[in-house]
């Protein structure tokens, strides 16, 4: 049951997790999607393959935003850090 990690799960009824990472082009994790449910989730096909289909969709996105800000001069680039933090 999900609520024996995450104890405030408990209160939603919450019986399964499926998280994954969120990855940039340089392999930062840039943040992570999950999804959960009242009902046993099993991890196989076609949960795990949809569910990278949209973290890896999800992580372009965010990817795309944060080079646009940085295009735009919203943001500065760190000088040696990861393009990994979307503010």
């Amino acid at each position: 049951m999900a609520a024996n990690g995450w104890p405030g799960e408990r209160e939603w009824g919450t019986e399964s997790y499926l998280g994954l990472p969120c990855i940039d082009t340089k392999g930062s994790v840039i943040g992570h999607i999950a999804c959960k449910d009242v009902a046993e989730l099993r991890r196989e096909l076609p949960h795990d393959a949809i569910l990278k289909l949209f973290a890896v969709r999800a992580s372009v996105e965010m990817e795309r935003l944060l080079l646009e800000r940085l295009e735009r001069g919203v943001l500065q680039r760190p000088p040696d850090g990861p393009l990994s933090t979307l503010h």
